[in-house]
C-alpha cells in the first residue's frame, strides 16, 4: 500500500514519476537555451553596449574621477574614495614594477583613469582596448586634458 506522502504527489511504488519528467524537461529547455545564447562577438558588444554604455553620468554618481570600476584599497574607514583607489592604482604599479621602458597592454581600459595615472607616474608606453564606446570617448578626453 501507498503512503500518505505518495498518495499526496501522484508517486506510488514502481509508477510514473511526473516530477521527473518535468524536471527533464526543464533541464533540456535551459540547456537549449543556454546553447542558443552562445557569446559571440556581436552578442558580447551588444552586452557591453547594454552595460557601459548606459551613460558616464550614471557611473560617476558613485565612483570619484579616476572612474575606477573596482574595488579600492581603503587605509581607514574615513578616507575618501579616490584617495583609496588612487592607492590601489600605485599598489598596482609598484607590484607590477612598472617602468619606463615598459609597454602595457590593458584589456578593458574602462574611463582610462588607470592609464593616465600609470603613464603619469612611470612614462611607460600604454594601450587600451574597451568594447564600450562612451567609456572610450570619455577617457580620450581625460588623455588629452591630461596632455598624454
Amino acid at each position: 500500500p501507498a503512503s500518505e506522502v505518495e498518495k499526496r504527489s501522484g508517486r506510488s511504488e514502481g509508477g510514473w514519476r511526473p516530477l521527473l519528467f518535468t524536471a527533464s524537461i526543464a533541464s533540456a529547455k535551459y540547456f537549449y537555451q543556454h546553447l542558443s545564447r552562445r557569446n559571440t562577438i556581436a552578442q558580447a558588444r551588444r552586452n557591453v553596449a547594454q552595460h557601459y554604455n548606459l551613460s558616464n553620468e550614471v557611473f560617476s554618481l558613485f565612483m570619484d574621477e579616476t572612474m575606477q570600476y573596482s574595488c579600492a584599497v581603503f587605509k581607514s574607514e574615513n578616507e575618501d574614495l579616490k584617495a583609496a583607489q588612487l592607492r590601489k592604482i600605485h599598489l598596482l604599479i609598484d607590484k607590477a614594477r612598472v617602468e619606463e621602458h615598459h609597454e602595457l597592454l590593458e584589456i578593458g581600459c574602462g574611463w582610462g583613469g588607470f592609464a593616465i595615472e600609470v603613464v603619469q607616474r612611470t612614462g611607460c608606453r600604454y594601450t587600451g582596448i574597451t568594447l564600450s564606446e562612451e567609456q572610450l570617448k570619455f577617457a580620450e578626453q581625460k588623455v588629452k586634458a591630461a596632455g598624454l
